[in-house]
């Protein structure tokens, strides 16, 4: 209908049209969407032979967009910016020959598409971005970057990942290879061990922007000066030692960007000595800018003197919190309190800050609403296991709700947690303060929690209103004193997005009657009669499984009770606390009956798994992508033991 509706208007004023040159055709077409250009295709020869000629931008966003078909219909060689938010369709980059710009911010990357992006030659490629990927992309795309010989126009890349795995560069190929082209590398964190290695193979950086972690001494001695280095922005674990022996490396700077965490050293003279390093070590520095945190009760005058000690600190200015951190900056307007490197600007030595890598999810919302459901197949994912809300549902036999009538515990003990019920009987009112530190203690140790609080809707239950998952704590106090300035993080299951909020009764804390908040804020915890679990993990009596996680490429599961069908996800699996060359096991189950809770390495070897992956760890974790599709309307468990003294007669094949 809008094509024909279109296409009558374009006939109607076609002699008006007509007369227009073609570069202003193409000049209009530039500025729109290429879905909303794929609507004048089939107008006339001549517009279709105009948009064949039009260099196309496109983002795709599959969480919003899951129409693509329009982008079939161009040429893959009119593509010269991509950009692909959340998880990445089947497109072939092999053919996108023109392509300048490449960016992927996407939770989740298959092994295949991670190869496509390593085997691909793409010659014009001038700028690549990756943000937010949840895997090791380590040696492979490093050493196909640096050496140019896939990416040889590549001037610009930027590597922020959802998680760290050490990312490391083959030091056997860092002598024999170099990268001349690549003027600006941006990585979220770097090792101090691989920075001459760094500055070996891109000798013509001209920008570099990181963050270290702690440094040796010996280590950063022996790399040699990189003098082409101009601009260098970085966060330190210590801002004043580890810069003056970095740029004593990088002499050549023109602007220095340093951000790190003083702790409780004194601020004032921080400063003095940089004013003393500076124009020696680095004498052709333009502009210095900085944001420096502190934990001091004193502040006053303290801008006013280190505005004198040079002019690059002329632009300093002071903000500070209520708890005593302070930050001195040249470029921000306010004290950044979720800024991305918080935990080490907001370190001291009494903080604590936990947040665990638990991505968020979207409940069904029929039925009453699948958010318990959905709280535990989010923490279950943290564990290694994927469970249908729909599963968790039918196992309770309704609504899966905190509650005295222990359905909700049978049903955890059948799915296999550990865990630690809040014991709400027991209590006096009200309970907040003791459910607070309860909450604090299990976080602090990595256990995440199931709570419930009230909305301000319609419903107003008595009890509580909604149930989520609360993933992280960041605290200034002891963990067995409740602190009302306590930062509890949690999901609330509609928005994919973590919330924040403090635990004191000006904010989170309130009763039935005073609670205003509304579940974009997350609601209120109650402030009298809590309810709450601890997930301490999957129950193993003889602690022979490894730590494991599980991450799949959707943040909504198909919601099977109101007829959708379900889907086969990508599933990537990350295993800690390994032992260097040793032999392990990973062992798959098609559902959560067949999972063994107890006995030693053999028995779960001999054990009814669907499938197996044997490996040898070359570090501490190892990351593998299943090549088996997961069913999103089911459960799947993963586990992972030692191979030590295996005489299992299964094999790699399916049972």
């Amino acid at each position: 209908m809008e094509r024909n509706t279109m296409y009558n208007n374009f006939s109607t004023n076609q002699l008006q049209l007509e007369t227009f040159p073609d570069e202003l055709f193409l000049e209009i077409f530039q500025y729109i969407e290429p879905i909303d250009l794929y609507n004048f295709k089939g107008l006339n020869k001549r517009i279709d032979c105009l948009v064949q000629c039009v260099k196309l931008n496109i983002f795709i966003n599959l969480f919003n967009d899951c129409k693509l078909d329009y982008i079939s219909s161009f040429s893959p060689t009119q593509i010269i910016h991509l950009q692909i938010f959340r998880s990445w369709p089947s497109m072939n980059l092999h053919r996108m020959t023109e392509i300048r710009s490449l960016t992927f911010d996407c939770i989740y990357l298959p092994k295949e598409q991670i190869d496509q992006i390593i085997e691909t030659n793409l010659s014009c490629l001038e700028r690549l971005t990756i943000h937010n990927v949840a895997h090791d992309l380590q040696t492979p795309l490093l050493d196909i970057l640096f050496h140019g010989e896939h990416f040889p126009s590549l001037t610009i890349c930027y590597l922020e990942l959802k998680s760290y795995y050490n990312l490391t560069l083959n030091d056997a190929q860092s002598s024999s290879a170099t990268n001349n082209k690549l003027r600006c590398f941006f990585v979220d964190r770097w090792k101090w061990n691989d920075l001459g290695s760094l500055f070996n193979q891109l000798p013509n950086l001209c920008r570099f922007e990181t963050t270290f972690e702690k440094n040796y001494a010996n280590v950063i001695r022996s790399i040699k000066p990189h003098l082409t280095i101009k601009h260098l922005r970085v966060t330190l674990d210590d801002p004043l030692h580890d810069l003056e022996r970095l740029i004593q490396r990088t002499p050549n700077l023109n602007r220095l960007r340093v951000r790190g965490n003083l702790r409780r050293n004194p601020v004032i003279e921080y400063f003095e000595k940089l004013a003393e390093f500076l124009p020696s070590v680095v004498p052709l520095l333009q502009r210095f800018d900085c944001e420096i945190y502190c934990c001091s009760l004193d502040s006053e005058g303290n801008e006013f003197i280190i505005q004198q000690f040079h002019t690059f600190f002329k632009n300093i200015r002071y903000f500070s919190r209520q708890d005593q951190n302070q930050c001195y900056t040249t470029d921000m307007k306010t004290y950044l309190f979720d800024n991305k490197y918080e935990e080490f600007s907001m370190a001291t030595n009494e903080s604590q800050r936990e947040i665990l890598d638990i991505q968020p999810r979207k409940q069904w919302e029929n039925g009453h609403g699948y958010c318990g459901e959905t709280s535990i197949q989010s923490i279950g994912l943290y564990y290694g296991c994927w469970i249908s809300q729909q599963l968790v549902r039918s196992i309770n036999q309704g609504e899966f709700l905190l509650t005295d009538d222990g359905n909700d515990e049978e049903t955890l003990k059948r799915l296999h947690f550990n865990y630690e019920r809040w014991l709400f009987e027991n209590k006096s009112k009200p309970q907040y303060k003791d459910y607070c530190v309860w909450l604090k203690n299990h976080l602090l140790q990595k256990h995440p929690c199931i709570i419930t609080v009230y909305l301000d809707d319609d419903e107003k239950d008595e009890d509580y209103d909604h149930i989520m998952p609360a993933i992280g704590i960041q605290s200034h106090s002891s963990k067995d004193s409740y602190d009302p300035n306590d930062i509890l993080f949690f999901y609330n299951l509609f928005h994919l997005k973590l919330l924040e909020r403090k635990l004191n009764v000006n904010d989170m804390i309130q009763t039935r009657n005073s609670c205003r908040c509304q579940m974009k804020n997350g609601g209120c915890i109650p402030r009298d009669i809590n309810y709450g679990y601890a997930i301490l993990g999957i129950k193993d009596d003889q602690h022979v499984t490894l730590p494991i996680q599980l991450k799949v490429n959707v943040s909504d599961e198909p919601n099977v009770s109101t007829g959708s069908l379900p889907i086969l996800m990508d599933g990537t699996i990350l295993i800690s606390n390994l032992q260097f060359n040793r032999d392990y096991v990973l062992l798959r189950y098609k559902t959560h009956r067949f999972v063994p809770t107890s006995g030693d390495i053999q028995h779960f070897l001999r054990s009814n798994y669907q499938f197996r992956h044997d490996f040898r760890a070359s570090q501490s974790t190892y990351t593998y992508h299943d090549p088996e599709k997961i069913p999103s309307n089911g459960s799947t468990y993963y586990r992972c033991v030692p191979a030590k003294d295996i005489h299992s007669h299964k094999t790699d094949e399916e049972l």
